[in-house]
């Protein structure tokens, strides 16, 4: 039998509420790791990029650039994306 969209069942319910949590805790996660890049950012801001760098194969201003890449992405569709994987991940039991 086929559940009406208006009317799921109680699995339903308990996959969507649980997809809903695991998805706030990993938003939860990386806005901390946004937190934590951004305060990094702001203490390069008082280093000299433009120097020698003593990472193997970087420029100094390299590794400003990689960080603001790591930087967690907070749009609808990255939303949307952790929205699926979240649902996923209980659907497949891998959460």
């Amino acid at each position: 039998m086929t559940e009406h969209p208006a009317y799921p069942s109680r699995e339903t319910v308990i996959r969507h509420s649980a997809a809903v949590r695991l998805a706030e805790r990993e938003r939860d996660n990386n806005a901390r790791i946004a937190a934590i890049l951004h305060a990094t950012l702001d203490q390069l801001a008082y280093c000299d990029l433009d120097g020698y760098s003593m990472t193997a194969g970087y420029d100094l201003t390299d590794i400003y650039d990689g960080i603001v890449e790591m930087l967690p992405s907070t749009s609808d569709n990255a939303g949307h994306r952790l929205d699926d994987w979240a649902a996923d991940q209980i659907l497949t039991g891998s959460a």
